[in-house]
């Protein structure tokens, strides 16, 4: 097991401030240490080194990661990414996409624009069966409410049970 780095061991707010100093990207390995030394928490050059070239690649990570999202997302097309449904597309596509480029990573291989155009289409079938989905349940429940209404409609204007089941069944769609 790895020792751990040296520089996760720095205070809270120092550490916020060196990480923001990183990701500017301004500073070399050599002025990043020297910042260290005068913020009082001396560093070696070797541990900033290997600190600034994890953060780098978790960079470039997340940077490839939201190319093939937007890319996804924009095949997704319009539907598919309204209101809420679309948000949690958009995370599912985030989060599919983030894991798929980390196990490629870790195999060396490059993402395939194909299968990325595939991930996206099965990520926009699936919502779109999800609002269907969704859709038939409004309907569903909408049907026996209004199923309800009437049978309670029919049974105060004193129709029979049977007459009153026969409705039922109708506003269901059951009598076919």
């Amino acid at each position: 097991m790895a020792a751990r780095s040296t520089i996760t061991s720095l205070p809270e707010e120092v550490a916020a401030q060196f990480d923001d100093q990183v990701r500017a990207g301004r500073l070399s390995i050599d002025q990043l240490t020297a910042w260290l030394q005068e913020a009082g928490h001396p560093r070696s050059r070797s541990a900033v080194g290997r600190y600034v070239k994890k953060i780098n690649e978790q960079l470039a990570e997340l940077r490839r990661t939201r190319e093939v999202t937007k890319i996804m997302v924009n095949s997704l097309g319009e539907a598919g990414v309204e209101g809420e449904q679309g948000r949690v597309l958009g995370e599912l596509v985030g989060n599919l996409t983030f894991t798929a480029l980390r196990s490629m990573q870790v195999s060396g291989e490059d993402p395939d624009p194909k299968a990325v155009v595939q991930l996206a289409r099965a990520v926009r079938d699936l919502g779109a069966a999800n609002q269907l989905h969704l859709e038939h349940q409004v309907r569903a429940k909408t049907l026996r409410d209004a199923a309800k209404v009437a049978t309670e409609a029919a049974g105060r204007a004193g129709l029979s049970k049977a007459t009153r089941t026969r409705i039922e069944q109708e506003i269901l769609g059951l009598s076919r």
